[in-house]
């Protein structure tokens, strides 16, 4: 177990995660400016002492821009994780302990796994409209399936275990043996999974910000600067590219704690089917 704490890959990735929180905590004294002051004189200049990331048409400094990005993209993605996380799991417990209700809530849980996630998204967004509050609702509904789905098939077999049947036995409720004696033995799967779904989330996040339906300006978010740098890219190519690189970093950050996670917390588990949850919703 000591072995796998030590993994690269997993340090790698709780160093960049805990980077990506220092940053956005501390966004106001970490970054070099303002980040809608317009430098106008500056405009589409490229990296610099003064601007480390350039700066882009309306001479805004990238850099912090980027900072002051991560978040509404770390706390969006943190945030509609554990609301999917714990409507998921809530769902997925209950649904193994009593019998009654497993046919039901499994078969809704069926009909939300038919529509890809992110047309789900676009849906509930064109009804609610663009927004942070609509966005963390988009993304919360097509997300809480996985959870369901991992949380109940460990708990149908935790269920059976000899210190539940005590439980049980003893007089202790549903509720209690649901708390104590199935929740914390389904807990590392869902923790896991959570950590890879953050990754997803931000990949959401930035699309949706990409076509606009995200977080609304004037808030710092990587799609929308992704989308604004594209007119500009050949002359400005930092814009663009200082966005996909902050996309793309805190994605593999996620992705390799994650996995990391999963090789300390549940070793006999098959990456693949971890991936294919990952990406279900």
């Amino acid at each position: 177990m000591k072995d796998r704490w030590k993994s690269p890959g997993m340090l790698l990735g709780m160093v960049l995660c805990a980077i990506l929180v220092f940053f956005a905590v501390f966004a106001p004294q970490v970054a070099p400016h303002d980040p809608d002051r317009q430098h106008l004189a500056h405009r589409l200049e490229g990296p610099s002492a003064e601007f480390p990331l350039g700066a882009d048409k309306l001479g805004r400094c990238v850099a912090s821009r980027i900072i002051y990005g991560l978040r509404p993209s770390l706390g969006l993605a943190v945030t509609i994780t554990a609301l999917a996380g714990f409507i998921g799991t809530s769902l997925g417990i209950f649904a193994a302990y009593f019998k009654a209700l497993d046919a039901l809530l499994m078969r809704i849980t069926d009909c939300f796994f038919a529509f890809p996630g992110i047309v789900m998204a676009l849906i509930a967004i064109s009804i609610l409209g663009p927004g942070e509050t609509s966005l963390m609702i988009a993304l919360a509904l097509p997300g809480w399936p996985k959870y369901a789905r991992v949380a109940r098939s460990k708990a149908l077999s935790i269920r059976e275990c000899g210190y539940v049947e005590a439980s049980r036995a003893i007089g202790a409720g549903p509720f209690y043996i649901l708390r104590h004696c199935i929740l914390p033995g389904v807990l590392p799967s869902v923790v896991t999974i959570s950590t890879l779904g953050i990754g997803g989330k931000i990949i959401h996040i930035a699309g949706l910000g990409f076509l606009g339906l995200g977080v609304q300006p004037p808030v710092p978010e990587w799609g929308t600067m992704l989308i604004k740098g594209l007119p500009v890219i050949e002359v400005a190519p930092h814009v663009s590219l200082s966005a996909m690189a902050a996309i793309s970093l805190s994605v593999l950050a996620f992705t390799m704690l994650g996995e990391g996670l999963r090789d300390v917390l549940d070793p006999r588990s098959n990456l693949s089917d971890w991936r294919k949850l990952q990406f279900a919703s």
